[in-house]
């Protein structure tokens, strides 16, 4: 990073400010929630960070159905004007349906130390976001899951203000 000499590097990471975060396809949808998000009363900051699954696992999930094209992922950090954070995890969707994340810290831990671990819990999971599988983070951890529906935008804003 550049704060300590541009010498270390976070690897598959892609900083952008939400307003250049351009991708194709279901995640663009994503991006325009975030848009919506990011002017709502009770969010001060909106940051969105674009990786490929390839960087953190090599499994066939990882990939699109072309076997070939790398997944991608989006992780927000939302900073609300309560002092709470919260993370959004978006995993690229071609073919196969995934949930999105809500994930908040009830311990006050840094959520950040949780995203990597996550997603190699989808790579492994085959591209799913099974409950058994996410008891393991349930004392630290609130974590939602909101499905792909008409009514995306809305549910992913009220469960954010209700944090």
């Amino acid at each position: 990073m550049g704060d300590i000499g541009g010498t270390n590097i976070l690897k598959g990471l892609e900083v952008k400010s939400l307003q250049n975060t351009y991708v194709n396809g279901e995640l663009a949808d994503f991006i325009e929630v975030l848009n919506e998000l990011s002017m709502t009363y009770f969010v001060e900051s909106v940051d969105a960070y674009v990786g490929e699954l390839t960087d953190i696992g090599e499994r066939s999930f990882a990939l699109l159905d072309d076997g070939v094209t790398p997944r991608k992922y989006i992780v927000v950090y939302v900073k609300l004007r309560n002092g709470k954070e919260v993370a959004l995890l978006e995993v690229e969707r071609a073919g196969r349906s995934v949930s999105t994340l809500i994930i908040t810290s009830l311990n006050g831990s840094n959520i950040k130390l949780y995203i990597e671990p996550l997603l190699k819990y989808i790579i492994f999971s085959s591209g799913s976001w099974l409950k058994e599988g996410l008891v393991k983070w349930e004392k630290r951890l609130a974590i939602y899951k909101v499905k792909h529906t008409s009514n995306f935008k809305k549910t992913v804003i009220n469960k954010i203000s209700d944090i």
